[in-house]
């Protein structure tokens, strides 16, 4: 095989490769995964609320409305915000709503600043920042773009590589004769004649002298 043509194909599969795992990468990212991205799960325990994001509460599917409860108390002991509404707010059952993942949508977080919390619930929750997650999503989006580029310019570099696998032949070894000079010698000039020509020789002819007859007569 041409040597361009392997360059071609080495470099056609190490884009392809490199697209391929930026498209997994991306695909994971743009993927809401309430289960291991919660900034906080469990029925009970402590969270180190960072108030930088809005943040949203889950439960699994199946989990019985009636009867639930969940709670989230500062350092204070005060489970309430500023305005006296719950820290952590569960919203009425009819309002819960299905992700579709395996999850319901249950309420959202209302504590005024950051600082350490007591949770407690009496079914495992799941918290999780939504900012957060949304542009994990913009981001892996913006990268499976780019994979495809990649993955273009990968495919053309095959492409091209097997036109030249299939059209261009290995060059075989050429013998060079160098001709070596002996001193002194003068190489005359190579033109376009092929032989020498020479000039032939111009034969000389002498002038013919016209006889004129005796004057006076005999």
């Amino acid at each position: 095989m041409h040597t361009a043509a392997k360059v071609m194909l080495a470099v056609g599969a190490v884009l392809c490769a490199i697209g391929a795992g930026i498209w997994i990468m991306g695909a994971d990212s743009v993927e809401f995964d309430i289960e291991n991205d919660a900034a906080y799960d469990g029925t009970s325990g402590t969270w180190d609320y960072p108030d930088d994001d809005y943040f949203s509460v889950y439960v699994k599917d199946g989990t019985s409305c009636s009867g639930f409860s969940a709670s989230m108390t500062d350092e204070n002991g005060s489970s309430v915000d500023f305005w006296g509404s719950d820290n952590i707010e569960i919203m009425p059952c009819e309002s819960w709503n299905s992700t579709g993942d395996g999850f319901m949508d249950i309420g959202y977080i209302n504590a005024d600043g950051p600082g350490e919390y007591t949770m407690e619930s009496s079914s495992k929750i799941y918290v999780v920042g939504v900012g957060e997650e949304l542009g994990e999503a913009v981001g892996g989006i913006f990268a499976i773009m780019g994979s495809w580029m990649v993955l273009c310019c990968g495919v053309s570099f095959l492409f091209l590589g097997g036109i030249f696998a299939l059209t261009l032949k290995e060059g075989g070894s050429q013998m060079v004769v160098v001709q070596q000079q002996m001193p002194g010698m003068v190489v005359p000039a190579v033109t376009h004649m092929s032989s020498p020509q020479y000039e032939q020789p111009v034969q000389y002819q002498a002038p013919v002298q016209e006889m004129q007859p005796p004057q006076g007569g005999l």
